[in-house]
């Protein structure tokens, strides 16, 4: 079916002091994946590099953003953390550390949704 934009404006999370962006979704359905694209901001890893999705010294397929529901449990990514000492999830082939979006797969490969379901994004370090 392609993807449908599930908020109409652009939503900001933090990566310091625990600031997720919060969205409630515009329909009923069944969830995927969720596409996010980078307008603006960059985290700046070890001090110099800059990734929009968080930072990862080993391997750059992997990110630091996850998806929640309004109880704080992880809907997505799939959960294949990294090994690493950094809660990292894996994204095959997501585009690198500034790609301009990511599509991040829901765990269990899909989810069913409600209109005005609450979810947030965050920066996990």
């Amino acid at each position: 079916v392609g993807y449908i934009q599930l908020t109409d404006k652009p939503i900001c999370y933090g990566a310091r002091d625990k600031t997720p962006a919060s969205f409630s979704l515009t329909l009923d359905g069944t969830l995927k994946a969720i596409k996010l694209r980078h307008i603006s901001g960059s985290v700046h890893c070890s001090g110099k590099s800059i990734n929009f999705w968080g930072c990862s010294p080993t391997d750059a397929s992997y990110i630091m953003t996850i998806i929640t529901n309004k109880l704080n449990k992880p809907i997505a990514p799939i959960g294949l953390l990294s090994t690493n000492s950094y809660p990292s999830n894996l994204i095959p082939n997501y585009g690198g550390p500034i790609a301009s979006e990511i599509v991040i797969p829901m765990a269990g490969g899909q989810k069913k949704v409600l209109k005005d379901e609450q979810m947030e994004i965050w920066y996990i370090e």
